[in-house]
């Protein structure tokens, strides 16, 4: 937290000092719905689950969406929040898996007998989605401000936690089963945190009341989620695309 107040109080001094040279500067106001497909994933760090299971992660790609409000004080500088829908998460491969129960010299005449037993476990794709509300701030700055607009961002986001679902897709009998719960332990999973973002925006102005944007980024929480079956820190890269309308 202390490493995004420090970029935000030198973004801030950039800005300030890109504005003493404008004195065109003028207050604007931009509503927009945007949309992302995020490749998201989990960092892993060393722990007893993350270290058994590490190698067998992959990415999973999800669709956010959401409302944003931008205002301009200056021609340099942009003030953007809004209400997202935001998912993290991941996908794990649990390989299939042969072995055999343990059994006894075989002997018909002992009651409740058991011999020993092939058991089977087909190859398991486990999908967990976690689901948040997202309440971005993010501050952009002004590279290139004609009708085709160029502007890093960077700020961070409070994400309330409002669900988890976890898919489990596997063969059976030669067709495709797939289980989906949505249990989750409370105390493995904060209800709110906090992420880290930084981009790039590319905007055009359509008309002189309309703009259509779009923005690469990157978002990672500050802090590991200690949740089956891997810890680590969430995180995703989207590329949102927006239609602004002037207030």
């Amino acid at each position: 937290m202390r490493v995004l107040l420090l970029i935000i109080i030198l973004f801030f001094g950039v800005n300030v000092f890109s504005q003493s040279t404008d004195s065109s500067s003028v207050s604007k106001w931009y509503i927009g719905i945007t949309a992302s497909p995020d490749m998201c994933y989990r960092i892993p760090y060393v722990s007893k689950t993350s270290a058994l299971i590490k190698n067998e992660q992959r990415n999973k790609i999800i669709a956010c969406f959401g409302i944003n409000i931008v205002y301009r004080p200056s021609k340099k500088l942009n003030i953007e929040t809004g209400i997202w829908y935001s998912g993290k998460g991941q996908v794990t491969i649990s390989p299939e898996a042969t072995w055999q129960t343990p059994g006894g010299t075989y002997d018909p005449s002992i009651p409740n007998y058991s011999s020993s037993v092939t058991q089977y476990t087909p190859e398991k794709r486990i999908a967990i989605k976690y689901q948040y509300l997202e309440i971005p701030l993010k501050f952009n700055t002004c590279l290139l401000n004609k009708r085709f607009k160029v502007f890093p961002c960077i700020g961070g986001s409070v994400n309330f936690f409002i669900g988890k679902t976890t898919s489990v897709n596997y063969k059976e009998n030669g067709k495709m089963r797939t289980e989906t719960n949505r249990d989750f332990n409370k105390k493995n999973i904060p209800l709110v945190d906090v992420a880290l973002i930084a981009g790039l925006g590319f905007g055009y102005d359509v008309s002189h009341n309309l703009m259509v944007k779009l923005e690469p980024n990157y978002r990672q929480f500050i802090r590991p989620m200690v949740d089956f079956p891997v810890s680590g820190y969430l995180y995703s890269i989207g590329c949102n695309v927006g239609v602004y309308i002037k207030l």
